[in-house]
């Protein structure tokens, strides 16, 4: 009795529960989708055709920052080989 309870166990846990493509083949048969923050906020960037920004450089508006570099893509702009 002990070990056939195991053996279900086991079976169930391995073949359902942790079955990430049986829960992705549910979630997309239902058309379930998360409600957290996170989900919704990269499921739009994902959408977004102008994200990530390539090829630009933006600058802060804070005037206490003056006029320093808040992002830029693709590489680091470094003056260290002029020093």
């Amino acid at each position: 009795m002990l070990s056939s309870n195991f053996i279900v166990s086991l079976v169930v846990e391995e073949a359902i529960i942790e079955n990430r493509a049986l829960w992705t083949t549910f979630k997309s048969c239902f058309g379930y989708q998360s409600k957290s923050q996170y989900r919704i906020w990269q499921r739009a960037l994902a959408d977004d055709p102008s994200w990530p920004p390539l090829n630009q450089t933006s600058y802060s508006d804070m005037p206490e920052c003056g006029r320093g570099v808040s992002y830029s893509n693709p590489v680091f702009e470094s003056n260290e080989e002029q020093l």
